[in-house]
């Protein structure tokens, strides 16, 4: 037993020395995508607020700026904050493989794992103080710690852990405090019909997780006056994914900086939402650069209403469009494209890694259903939580960090239901294992 930690250990070992030595080539002194935001949120909650005074600039939730704010209370600097990404990938692959060897072989755990450590577009965010790794780590601990809750007889402590983790996870990605509502309303039903005890546990798992975050929300609620608020983002990503036009996908486009390298594609964009951007957020230059410090000025509750009922009349108004862009919402999460005014080019590490990821999880699928295995409930708990996600993420719009921030219970599905029992990777996990991994 011993003997097989140790080698677990050494053989996750050489992944954290990969993950450092690529965010030290990566990383880079200036801030870059989001990086500005929660370094923002951070500094300001060392001066005990979050939203500047006067303002509703709710952009994300407090769950990584906490995390940033004590790095820099502590003085580390820039580069060595990008290098817990290193570790808190790391510990997400050793929490995939503890998953997995509750149900599997460790060999099989360890296939799994070592898979799920090359997956390239979990390398994405590595050099870069983003969410998304942070993510990762939050969403491997839920499948870790429901599984263990749900195993062990004495789950008081796990599910503690596993209620505080999926708190931190909703004022992290707001997306997911919609998820447990969706949990939440779907165990009260189920508990009411059949009076399963796991029904009842799921929904006091959703309830306190829920509960958790009601500091934030209560704060959200001062801020704006309004109940179950989670952020000033959503009327924004909403509007860009009604587009009604042909050619613009669902995309969300940063109307500060130019779309195409072509000058007459510009001009078009210009044209078409110039008016919109100016009715929400005020009096603005598309295209001008304003100074960060401007932006909670404008980016308030205010913009977020605004833009959500010019989104609701482009829906109502092209229904079938709306549809579209969902689909290349799906397309984009999984493939990283089509993009609105770009010549789209196939990404071939996309492709390749994603494609291979759902053609395996599909396999995985479809052995449940040939071999009729009976899914417990923890597996039904988490594969209801991934599908609400990406249900939801697909209606807003989304890249590919929306799909691979999923991807631990992908990993955990494919090895629970493709390497346990009837699978087709049989010959392939006999090769890598003669090759020196038994």
């Amino acid at each position: 037993m011993k003997k097989i930690r140790i080698k677990v250990v050494f053989l996750l070992i050489p992944y954290l020395i990969l993950y450092v030595i690529y965010i030290i080539i990566k990383a880079k002194p200036a801030l870059h995508l989001d990086e500005p935001t929660y370094l923002f949120y951070a500094r300001n909650l060392l001066l005990c607020f979050y939203a500047p005074e006067n303002t509703t600039f709710l952009w994300a939730g407090p769950g990584y700026p906490i995390l940033l704010a004590i790095l820099e209370k502590l003085n580390i600097p820039p580069v060595y904050q990008k290098l817990f990404n290193a570790c808190f990938l790391s510990t997400s692959l050793l929490l995939i493989y503890n998953s997995l060897k509750m149900y599997i072989s460790r060999n099989n755990a360890i296939l799994i794992t070592l898979l799920a450590g090359l997956y390239y577009p979990f390398y994405e965010m590595l050099p870069y103080r983003m969410t998304e790794v942070f993510v990762i780590l939050l969403i491997s601990m839920i499948l870790y710690l429901s599984n263990r809750c749900f195993l062990n007889h004495n789950k008081k402590g796990w599910m503690v852990l596993l209620i505080i983790f999926s708190g931190w996870l909703m004022i992290t990605k707001i997306i997911f405090g919609y998820v447990f509502v969706a949990l939440l309303l779907i165990f009260t039903v189920g508990y009411l019909i059949n009076q399963q005890s796991t029904h009842k546990l799921f929904f006091n798992i959703c309830f306190f997780s829920l509960l958790i975050s009601t500091p934030y929300l209560y704060y959200t609620y001062q801020k704006t006056g309004k109940f179950f608020y989670w952020g000033t983002s959503g009327g924004m990503t909403l509007y860009w994914m009604s587009s009604p036009y042909p050619e613009e996908y669902g995309d969300f486009i940063n109307f500060f900086f130019k779309p195409s390298k072509d000058e007459t594609k510009n001009q078009l964009y210009k044209m078409r939402h110039e008016q919109n951007i100016k009715r929400a957020i005020g009096n603005i230059t598309i295209f001008e650069k304003i100074n960060y410090e401007k932006l909670p000025a404008i980016l308030g509750v205010q913009q977020d209403q605004q833009f959500k009922r010019l989104a609701i009349r482009n829906i109502r108004e092209n229904p079938s469009k709306y549809l579209k862009n969902c689909l290349f919402n799906i397309s984009r999460m999984l493939f990283n494209l089509p993009y609105s005014y770009r010549n789209n080019q196939i990404n071939m590490k996309y492709l390749i890694c994603n494609s291979i990821l759902l053609l395996l999880f599909m396999i995985a699928f479809a052995n449940i259903f040939i071999n009729k295995i009976k899914i417990p409930q923890v597996d039904f708990f988490l594969i209801t939580f991934m599908f609400i996600y990406l249900g939801g993420s697909s209606l807003l719009s989304a890249n590919p960090r929306q799909f691979y921030i999923i991807s631990p219970i992908i990993f955990y599905f494919i090895g629970r239901y493709l390497l346990n029992g009837p699978y087709i990777m049989k010959k392939l996990k006999l090769i890598l294992f003669r090759s020196g991994l038994k």
